[in-house]
């Protein structure tokens, strides 16, 4: 089953390549990261997003997952998300020079999204680049149980969906004369 399901992902993920090749020469490029990776990869962010490090190694995560988000044809993302992260250490510094109580409270938080921020990074590049498919393949390579198949299959769905409805909302308010 297994190796028919990797078989599958293979000529999907294939044919998906071959459909983006002829979308014109300004196309980027069609590279994925294998879901088996992607999962290895993220657990493993996961698991040192609060280790204790330096903030050279996080900018150095940072940096390699920026290039992989621009390996998958995703510079602009990549771009947004260094851009992102400098902001956030610019006010995470920024409140830590501040000795108020209030500006403590919130350099907390900037210090925690900077934890996180490696997750977040790599989860939408992740979300972007893999097909349900592929990731339902994936789990059940590694005998996760059904029902967690599903549930990260209807995970996975659901963030683009979102972000396709949001979108629409925002033309339609458009549409309308009510800019945001």
């Amino acid at each position: 089953e297994t190796a028919a399901c990797g078989a599958a992902a293979t000529r999907s993920a294939d044919a998906a390549c071959g459909a983006d090749a002829h979308a014109g020469p300004a196309s980027p490029p069609c590279r994925r990261i294998d879901p088996r990776v992607s999962l290895a990869v993220l657990l493993l962010l996961n698991a040192t997003a609060f280790a204790p490090k330096l903030v050279g190694v996080q900018v150095l995560m940072v940096a390699l997952l920026a290039g992989a988000c621009a390996w998958c044809g995703r510079a602009r993302a990549a771009f947004r998300w260094c851009v992102a992260y400098a902001a956030i250490m610019a006010v995470a510094g920024l409140l830590m020079l501040t000795p108020q109580t209030v500006s403590a409270s919130f350099a907390t938080m900037a210090v925690l999204a900077r934890c996180i921020f490696c997750v977040g990074m790599f989860a939408s590049n992740m979300i972007a680049t893999t097909r349900v498919g592929e990731m339902a393949c994936a789990l059940q390579w590694l005998h996760v149980p059904k029902h967690g198949v599903i549930a990260v299959c209807v995970a996975l769905r659901f963030f683009p969906t979102l972000s396709q409805e949001f979108a629409s909302v925002m033309d339609a308010l458009r549409v309308r004369g009510m800019p945001l």
